[in-house]
């Protein structure tokens, strides 16, 4: 039994944001089926016009079948669908049709549709409100992630506009764990930006994280202890070689926890375009040198193509392990897989509960090559026809097991 991987996308996040109330009964879609039963299924789910909630899972079921076999558009296809057929069941069941809206953004993000991607995560918030609370901590989960959205595409300011919103109303509402969620993730934003430009951004970076990291309360003692971690990444990038004295202990006192939050991860890092604005420089290799025509060179990003499936470990002291790629797509080409390992490889998760001697806890994750479609723009092919940017992106999926939030049936 695994939950859908789609739902597991957000799931690490919401659990460490929500209070516990908001985290009962969760719904499980059981997988592990081939395409042809999962197709199968849907199909006599549509036939028999079975309710919302259960067509939205043998949708999300059978989408996830064909995006793990590297079937992204054919996943896609089958999510516009169920949209189609469930979208108006919004305020009956807000966190299923949510959950497939997400769904579809988050396949449109690997297929490099930017705005189809935006305007899913957006759609999937306008769902949550259709039928819960307008208080409901989930809601103010799902504004974090659209912030995350809105940053993974340059927008920055509107992000972090976006926290700061999120961390008023958390506070005002007493949900004192998304507080110390949504300041996290603005105070990560900030100290990556620091980190590429500190004249700009290294005050911004400091004041956010140690704001964090002098927070006492229990629930924010996770979160101060990331940002300690992100404070000593900071401090050690502009030539601080003691930065790290002392996050040992912190580790070590840190409380324990029985599934994976993240502390810290190192960005995956592509390099930089060339300057004569040719091939991303991961395609660039004695073995397989720059084609004539760049645009043909990225056509298969965010297609079937482009993707690994990584198999890592998570330690009881929280840092990874046995780090592998177990499947790649089809026409996958080495060059981009090296900063996939050395991001993971960089991770730090909050220690887990469990005996120093055991092995931890196995991980998998997907992660697509892709590139954002344009349009208007000339620079790739000479035509204003729609092309993929020169900038290539890593854009990642869990396939690992998680649980995930309740049905949202009702108010």
């Amino acid at each position: 039994m695994r939950t859908s991987l789609f739902v597991a996308a957000a799931a690490m996040s919401i659990a460490t944001a929500l209070p516990a109330a908001a985290q009962d009964n969760p719904t499980i879609v059981v997988t592990g089926k081939s395409l042809a039963d999962t197709e199968r299924d849907l199909r006599a789910c549509i036939a028999r016009h079975c309710p919302p909630d259960e067509e939205i899972a043998a949708t999300l079921a059978h989408a996830e079948n064909q995006f793990v076999a590297g079937k992204y558009k054919d996943s896609r296809t089958t999510l516009l669908a169920g949209i189609g057929r469930n979208k108006r069941y919004a305020h009956d069941y807000p966190i299923p049709v949510s959950d497939l809206l997400r769904a579809n953004a988050r396949v449109a993000s690997h297929l490099g549709e930017s705005e189809a991607y935006r305007v899913g995560m957006i759609d999937s918030l306008d769902a949550m409100r259709a039928g819960l609370s307008p208080d409901d901590p989930r809601i103010l989960v799902q504004r974090v992630e659209i912030a995350d959205t809105l940053a993974s595409y340059g927008r920055i300011e509107s992000a972090q506009s976006g926290y700061e919103a999120v961390q008023r109303d958390a506070k005002r509402l007493g949900y004192t764990r998304v507080e110390a969620f949504a300041m996290l993730r603005g105070a990560w934003l900030w100290t990556m930006l620091a980190k590429q430009d500190w004249a700009r951004y290294g005050n911004r970076a400091k004041r956010a994280l140690d704001a964090l990291a002098a927070r006492e309360e229990p629930e924010f003692r996770p979160f101060a202890g990331a940002a300690r971690v992100l404070r000593a990444q900071l401090a050690s990038s502009q030539g601080d070689q003691h930065a790290f004295d002392g996050l040992i202990a912190d580790y070590i006192h840190m409380p324990p926890v029985t599934r994976p939050v993240l502390l810290y991860s190192e960005p995956i890092d592509l390099g930089d375009l060339p300057p004569d604005r040719g091939a991303p420089a991961i395609f660039t290799d004695a073995k397989d040198a720059p084609q004539t025509n760049v645009n043909n060179r990225l056509t298969g990003m965010g297609s079937d193509d482009q993707w690994i499936d990584v198999i890592f470990w998570i330690k009881p002291d929280g840092t990874t392990s046995d780090i592998e790629i177990a499947r790649r797509g089809p026409k996958q080409v080495a060059y981009w897989e090296r900063p996939v390992l050395q991001s993971i490889a960089s991770r730090r998760y909050v220690p887990l509960a469990m005996d120093p001697s055991d092995p931890g806890l196995m991980r998998v994750e997907r992660y697509t090559l892709t590139a954002s479609y344009t349009h208007g723009s000339s620079e790739v092919t000479g035509t204003r026809l729609r092309n993929r940017e020169l900038a290539p992106r890593v854009e990642m999926l869990d396939l690992s097991a998680e649980p995930v939030r309740d049905s949202g049936k009702g108010k």
